[in-house]
């Protein structure tokens, strides 16, 4: 079958099949055959590059696309995806060796780093590399250890023998990518070590690093790193740089070293989101956050605390925001944080001891109504988006009221139900805040 024809094959047997649905919904599936394709030098984000277009496909060549549909095959052993339906076992036996070659330029030692490098001690030296230079070094003189990583990801097969793989967060490579694609993303330093044994040797005179012989190693920073990668693979001459430490110690002394960065506290996800404010949504909760009556009400973290007077999460708000209103652009974004800035001041103004900033009054009312259950903002931002469709921005106030009042806010009425169906130990998961704007939504559609 000519190439063209099997990539049209492929992309047609993909949006026939509810593979691609099954892959969207299960991380574990998106974890594995990622696996796989970084076994084959595919960077990770490929995946969900083909996960939002399948047409992305047609820029793989035959090989990497013969790589990419084997490894969707192997984790969800969809016989329509079977490899044998493309290709002849010549064919397949190219593919399953094929490795990605990224980098044409030739490095050897020794190599003498390209930018200043300053040595802040007798093992300790920082500096700044061009992507580029990063992307020349990476499996020539810059390698992967699983041994100086985070724990990787470990497979046994039915032998017994067990391999190891990197373990990457292909959403986490996506994001960095994305904000690197912006030109958002603001260098911050991965960590190079060489290992000092008694086959490596570096010299550093006068900001002038070289690495004469040894091995170096990534062993912070490796999602970054595949960003970049990524961005070489969309523009080779990107002239971007990012902060990079290289660190001469042993392996047992990298290994410390490595210990103690993950000993270092690390931000909550939603803390992050709410530091960096970079979607739409992220902006519109932070303009509630700022201009509405809820400020100083809303948790940063994704736990809200039942002991404090947060009323909810800017995780909670972001994400209804985003699933609820879906803002398209700025124009969205002032007109949706214009409503829910006069939605919130009226409905907590008009439930006082509900919504209290008095703690101890707080805590009385939450003992006997789930008005003020975190969560519950997701039915208020339901509430809110059925009546801005309806009034656009002149919601009438009534109107607020008589919808906010249509819900049973008891612990044992079909409301609490609905909030505790995926138990109260996942109260924080995403299924639950779908189950209630699915619950929200389809009561408001009764009501206007």
């Amino acid at each position: 079958m000519p190439a063209a024809e099997t990539t049209t094959k492929i992309i047609e047997e993909l949006s026939s099949s509810s593979v691609i649905h099954e892959i969207i919904n299960n991380k574990d599936l998106q974890e594995n055959i990622n696996e796989t394709l970084l076994s084959h030098k595919i960077l990770p984000g490929t995946l969900e590059e083909i996960l939002t277009n399948l047409e992305a496909l047609e820029q793989y060549s035959a090989l990497e696309q013969g790589v990419i549909v084997n490894a969707i095959y192997i984790a969800t052993k969809s016989e329509n995806l079977n490899p044998e339906f493309f290709w002849n076992q010549k064919q397949i036996g190219a593919i399953n060796k094929y490795k990605k070659n990224h980098k044409e330029e030739e490095v050897k030692l020794p190599y003498t780093f390209g930018n200043y490098v300053v040595q802040s001690s007798e093992h300790d030296y920082i500096t700044s590399l061009k992507f580029k230079e990063v992307g020349k070094l990476w499996n020539k003189i810059l390698f992967y250890n699983t041994d100086l990583q985070r724990k990787p990801k470990e497979k046994t097969d039915k032998k017994g023998n067990t391999t190891t793989t990197p373990k990457v967060i292909s959403k986490s490579v996506k994001e960095i990518t994305n904000l690197m694609e912006r030109g958002m993303f603001r260098s911050n330093t991965i960590t190079f070590c060489v290992i000092m044994d008694d086959k490596s040797d570096i010299s550093y005179d006068a900001g002038e690093l070289t690495l004469i012989s040894g091995d170096m190693y990534i062993i912070d920073g490796f999602h970054r790193l595949s960003a970049i990668l990524n961005r070489l693979e969309q523009d080779p001459d990107l002239e971007d740089s990012i902060d990079v430490a290289i660190k001469y110690l042993s392996f047992d002394d990298a290994r410390f070293y490595l210990g103690q960065i993950n000993k270092m506290s690390k931000f909550d996800k939603s803390f992050v989101n709410y530091l960096m404010n970079d979607t739409l949504e992220d902006k519109i909760a932070i303009e509630i956050e700022r201009k509405s009556v809820l400020r100083g009400r809303i948790a940063k973290e994704a736990t809200v605390s039942s002991k404090r007077s947060y009323l909810t999460s800017f995780n909670v708000l972001s994400k209804g925001i985003r699933d609820i209103f879906d803002p398209q652009n700025n124009a969205d974004r002032i007109n949706i944080a214009s409503v829910l800035v006069y939605f919130f001041d009226y409905v907590v103004d008009s439930y006082k001891d509900e919504f209290s900033s008095n703690l101890e009054t707080l805590i009385k009312a939450r003992k006997s109504s789930l008005r003020n259950y975190h969560n519950t903002f997701v039915v208020y931002l339901v509430i809110a988006k059925a009546l801005y469709d309806k009034y656009g921005k002149d919601i009438p106030a009534d109107e607020i009221i008589r919808l906010v009042e249509s819900f049973d806010y008891s612990f044992d009425g079909e409301y609490s139900k609905v909030l505790f169906a995926e138990g109260k130990g996942k109260v924080n998961s995403n299924q639950v805040k779908r189950n209630l704007k699915k619950y929200a939504e389809e009561k408001i559609a009764g009501l206007l």
